[in-house]
Parts: C-alpha cells; structure tokens; sequence
C-alpha cells in the first residue's frame, strides 16, 4: 500500500514520513534482563521507496546477559546470542 509511480510524482523516489504515522513492528528481546519491547518509545526515521520498500534504523541499548569464557583473554572472541521476536498483543 506504500508503492507509487514515481515519474507520476515529480520523479519523487524517497518519502520521510513522521515514524508514527507508519506501522512499525512491536520487537522484543526474548532473553533480556530489562524492558523487552525494544523500540517502543523509538522516534528514529522511516524511508519509505516507490517500490514499497521501507527502512527504519531505530537505536537501542539491550540489556541481556551472556555466559562468557575468559581462558584466552584477551586474545578470545565471544559471542554473544540476542533471541528477538515480535511482541504480540493480544486483544479481547
């Protein structure tokens, strides 16, 4: 429902709406020690293409723990899983 013709709209091929007035995604942290729905408060910009394409960059700090192997420091590498899914709501 967001695609256009871009020649039929003074050639325009990026549209920046207010992050509100597009959907966004509710996206949880599964394995947080802290909030669990990431974005909620997020007022990062929304591009929005003729093709229908949308991109959204929000930022964040996560709050999770990780079980961590020190032998190596600090010639080690680690790494850290972050479990995400959609925050669903249910509505009665």
């Amino acid at each position: 429902m967001l695609t256009w013709n871009a020649s039929d709209y003074g050639d325009i091929k990026l549209m920046i709406p207010r992050s509100q007035d597009v959907f966004r995604p509710s996206i949880a942290l599964l394995n947080t020690m802290g909030e669990r729905d990431l974005f909620k408060e997020d007022d990062a910009p929304v591009r929005v293409h003729p093709d229908g394409g949308v991109s959204w960059f929000p930022g964040s700090i996560f709050h999770t723990a990780c079980k961590l192997d020190l032998t190596h420091y600090p010639f080690d590498e680690q790494t850290c899983k972050l479990d995400v899914g959609r925050l669903c709501v249910l509505v009665v």
